[in-house]
């Protein structure tokens, strides 16, 4: 792992294409971060904050030339349960509260750098993982589609809230609802004009900006009653963000007296957890979109999360992540190095100084409005791609979805795991002489060496619960030489092990070694979608 405070990444050779990129993702950021505050129950503030430092100083510790960090959708879902459980009715109180499960949270991301467990974020499985995204996307809608159209709901659980969603659009306030659909027609329209013009304009700038326009002709600012179609409706100045002109009176403190409950490190577990997750997912993208494919140290982007994630929570601000859609942009703006993240928080920075009266300017409606198109984003593409990856594949996605939308995340991961390993149970249920231990210590045996290779053989089974196992004694490899590992024994492999392989031959590629696996050929895959699990042909 690379020293902590890294700028090896950092260069002014290329600060014009790094200062219009990050000019670019702060245009796209600024109305994110302000969403995904409210979203979360917290302040306006928080998500500017997890901006400004995601950028200006996590930039200097991470490893990743080209990811933008800040706060992002995924976490919307966990940060709201934290301020709602510890809070117990009191939004401020438990914003405070979980404001100190955020510091505890980067600590923990600290650890997991130095323990380096970044490449065990490759060994969750992917259904559960996609099954976990689109369950928060599925909540995002439920709790954002109200206020885009000025309704507040009555249900307080998810199902509830979205069994609402007709009688939410059937009493919409028209004014607002007029924002809400023009940003819709925006950012969906956007989506689907493919002129590099259009594709370097942000889409969330320009429905903000346009609600801002029918804000001030529906005249937000002022208290009123109106009618349409018989019926009176209310507009008020509370249906536009609320920030402190003095934009540093608005931050919020840890309140520490929380140390001893418990749930305070229930709620640290899942941020730390799930942030870590997000990270070296969006990492590992991003790694493969750059132009000259640098690879990131998957530990050090840890440490700097948690490093962001410690000061943020000392200071009022949401837990950050390096965040996909951000980062792919920098990419596609043309970004050669670090300073790209560096300059979208230094705008941030610069507008919540000088111009803070302008985000006052901006309808909720509109950034509810975002956050419904990001939710359907998050959820309705996942849904697609898992139906075409077969039935034990969907029915592993549907339950961790489902669970993570009636009961919480942690729990929908849990019980996505849980059929994970009963459907591996199935698959190997034959007379091949697979035991139970299989399926946690991966059998692995030492061979003749074939010309310059050191050769292992794995039998059994290699899964995602058995990951750990096999990681234990690859990792005490040298990766700089030569290993071929013979699969032709395996009973079953799944998805989540063939792309932790992949992994670990980029692992042997980057120190000058080899890893050559042979064998999956004598293994059928489980579906026809590319990168399927195999398994042993029964006789």
């Amino acid at each position: 792992m690379k020293n902590v405070f890294s700028v090896d990444h950092i260069s002014t050779q290329h600060w014009r294409a790094d200062l219009f990129s990050g000019f670019t993702i702060f245009l796209i950021a600024l109305p994110l971060c302000i969403g995904i505050a409210l979203a979360s129950g917290a302040p306006p503030t928080a998500g500017l904050l997890a901006g400004i430092v995601g950028g200006m100083i996590v930039s200097l510790f991470s490893s990743s030339r080209l990811s933008i960090n800040g706060p992002a959708a995924g976490l919307i879902v966990i940060v709201l349960a934290g301020i709602e459980d510890l809070g117990q009715g009191n939004n401020l109180l438990g914003f405070k509260y979980t404001l100190v499960a955020i510091i505890i949270a980067g600590f923990l991301q600290i650890l997991f750098g130095y323990l380096k467990s970044g490449v065990f974020s490759y060994s969750l499985p992917y259904d559960v993982v996609h099954g976990m995204l689109c369950g928060i996307g599925i909540i995002i809608i439920s709790k954002q589609i109200h206020p885009a159209f000025g309704v507040i709901p009555q249900s307080k659980d998810i199902i509830g809230l979205l069994l609402e969603i007709p009688n939410t659009l059937k009493n919409a306030n028209p004014y607002v609802s007029i924002i809400a659909l023009s940003s819709f027609t925006i950012l969906i329209g956007m989506m689907q004009i493919k002129r590099p013009i259009f594709q370097k304009i942000p889409s969330s700038l320009v429905a903000v900006f346009i609600a801002i326009l029918l804000a001030q002709l529906f005249n937000f600012e002022v208290e009123h009653t109106y009618y349409f179609l018989g019926n009176k409706y209310q507009i008020s100045p509370e249906l536009l963000v609320d920030v402190p002109n003095n934009f540093f009176k608005g931050i919020i403190f840890p309140d520490f007296s929380i140390l001893k409950n418990p749930r305070l490190y229930i709620h640290a577990v899942t941020i730390a957890l799930v942030a870590s997750i997000e990270s070296v997912l969006t990492a590992v993208a991003i790694d493969q979109m750059d132009p000259e494919k640098q690879k990131s140290d998957m530990n050090q982007e840890l440490i700097a999360k948690g490093i962001g994630n410690i000061i943020l929570g000392f200071i009022g601000g949401l837990p950050i992540i390096a965040e996909v859609v951000r980062s792919s942009a920098n990419v596609n703006n043309g970004a050669k190095t670090k300073l790209a993240n560096f300059f979208h928080g230094f705008f941030l920075l610069v507008f919540v100084v000088f111009f803070p009266s302008l985000i006052h300017k901006i309808p909720i409606s509109a950034l509810a409005s975002l956050l419904v198109v990001i939710g359907f984003r998050l959820s309705i593409p996942e849904i697609k791609h898992s139906i075409q990856r077969g039935i034990d594949q969907f029915i592993i996605f549907g339950s961790t979805v489902y669970f993570v939308v009636s009961h919480d995340l942690l729990f929908g991961v849990g019980v996505g795991l849980v059929v994970k390993f009963i459907l591996h149970i199935i698959n190997v249920f034959l007379p091949t002489g697979v035991c139970f231990n299989d399926f946690f210590v991966v059998q692995f045996e030492k061979q003749t060496n074939i010309l310059e290779y050191d050769s292992y053989k794995i039998f059994g089974l290699l899964v995602f619960s058995n990951v750990f196992s096999f990681y234990r004694k690859i990792s005490k490899f040298d990766k700089s030489q030569k290993v071929l590992l013979d699969l032709s024994q395996l009973r079953l492999i799944d998805r989540t092990s063939l792309n932790f392989l992949e992994e670990i031959k980029k692992q042997f590629q980057s120190n000058g070694g080899e890893l050559q696996i042979v064998g999956l050929e004598k293994l059928r895959p489980m579906t026809q979608v590319e990168g399927s699990g195999r398994k042993l042909q029964s006789k």
